[in-house]
């Protein structure tokens, strides 16, 4: 009989049946073994349904939903997080990776953290372009496995909102609960360009700033300015450079970081997932 505490993992998705195939691989060869996976298809029109066809197994049976209408991440984030049964609940990013260790150390460090009102854990998020080159190192809270009462107690992701969902999420959540961390890689993502494009877009810096004021962030108001004084071109240069720039001082302060790199890349090179 399996005494871990399940964890429901939710991956909304929409037209990148490529990346969503490895997003699910990283999470069949999980360390932990008390998982459901669930897949919200946003009425995709590529073969989505076929991907997960061929991964679903008797080790992980892979829970498939889909909208008949495209609603977009929050509405299909809230309908996969409904759905979960798990006593932990992870939202992870179609084109995200879990190191095969993640939710092991996750878990553990929920159950041995000492902070009051603890909502989850996190840990590092190794962002790589496309030619294998670290982008970014990500050591604040990124992705987080999180206690399943926390969407009892905040509510779930804002259905308005297209491109700021996880701002206002997280910033509700951080009025109420503290998160513990494990510090070393546990996600991976593969830059593709649409991220940096749709900060630029109006809409979205419209909700960033509104996010913003609602909350009296003034972190984040700072960061807004930006957009409305340098071209999108410039303005991704400019975030390339600060990025490169950020992860040479990680790499020089803390070496431990290279090791850390290698042994995530050979676990999957290992288990036969695509970086």
């Amino acid at each position: 009989m399996n005494n871990q505490s399940k964890v429901s993992i939710i991956i909304p998705t929409y037209n990148r049946m490529h990346f969503l195939e490895n997003a699910i691989k990283s999470i069949k060869i999980q360390t932990y073994k008390n998982i459901e996976i669930i897949v919200v298809d946003d009425n995709s029109s590529d073969n989505t349904t076929d991907v997960v066809k061929k991964l679903n197994n008797k080790n992980i049976e892979i829970i498939y939903l889909r909208n008949d209408i495209n609603k977009g991440v929050s509405a299909t984030r809230n309908i996969g997080i409904k759905q979960a049964t798990g006593k932990y609940i992870l939202t992870l990013d179609d084109d995200n990776l879990l190191v095969p260790w993640a939710i092991d150390k996750l878990v553990k460090k929920i159950k041995q953290s000492k902070l009051d009102n603890l909502g989850g854990a996190y840990g590092w998020l190794w962002c790589m372009g496309e030619n294998g080159k670290t982008l970014r190192i990500i050591t604040e809270r990124s992705n987080s496995l999180i206690k399943r009462e926390i969407f009892e107690n905040v509510g779930f992701y804002n259905e308005d909102l297209r491109n700021n969902e996880d701002l206002d999420f997280w910033l509700r959540v951080a009025k109420k609960y503290q998160f513990d961390y494990v510090p070393e890689i546990l996600f991976v993502a593969k830059s593709h360009g649409q991220n940096q494009l749709s900060e630029f877009s109006k809409k979205n810096i419209k909700e960033y700033k509104e996010i913003s004021d609602k909350y009296q962030v003034k972190s984040y108001k700072n960061n807004i300015w930006i957009t409305n004084f340098v071209s999108k071109k410039t303005y991704i240069i400019l975030s390339k450079i600060k990025n490169i720039f950020l992860v040479k001082i990680k790499l020089l302060f803390f070496p431990e970081l290279k090791k850390n790199i290698e042994l995530v890349k050979n676990s999957f090179i290992q288990n036969d997932v695509n970086l």
